[in-house]
């Protein structure tokens, strides 16, 4: 009885621990399928950037952006880059940095015809942008 005991209790134990990494697991998944979501939205605002849709791309933003970068305001920011560094080309994705639970930030390149920016797109977990900025230019 005791050897059949112990049996069992071993068999919990085992059973214990690998529900626990399931957990693990699912919340990798999970913590991944967010980022994948957080990088297709910041693409595709650079995206309605780059096609002039400013009242679209600022649906994207969150309450506190929408006031502190309205449409139009938005419009003479992407201007003034296009002034500089010629039309826009094209973007790619760099890295995704995890600010805090509530925030993460998702670095993109923009390729002009005169040179290269980098986007950062800060995103809370309701997929609203919470900041934006443009980066120092790299070399191209």
């Amino acid at each position: 009885m005791r050897y059949l005991h112990f049996i069992l209790s071993i068999l919990l134990g085992i059973l214990a621990l690998s529900g626990c990494g399931g957990e693990e697991e699912h919340d990798s998944f999970q913590e991944s399928s967010e980022q994948e979501a957080n990088i297709v939205f910041a693409e595709e605002f650079i995206m309605f950037l780059s096609e002039g849709q400013f009242d679209k791309a600022t649906e994207y933003f969150d309450e506190t952006m929408k006031e502190d970068l309205p449409a139009k305001e938005l419009e003479n920011v992407w201007s003034s880059l296009e002034k500089e560094f010629g039309s826009f080309q094209k973007q790619q994705y760099q890295k995704t940095e995890k600010v805090s639970e509530e925030y993460e930030t998702v670095l993109l390149e923009g390729s002009f015809e005169k040179g290269n920016v980098i986007f950062q797109v800060t995103l809370d977990q309701d997929e609203h942008i919470a900041g934006f900025y443009i980066l120092e230019p790299t070399e191209n």
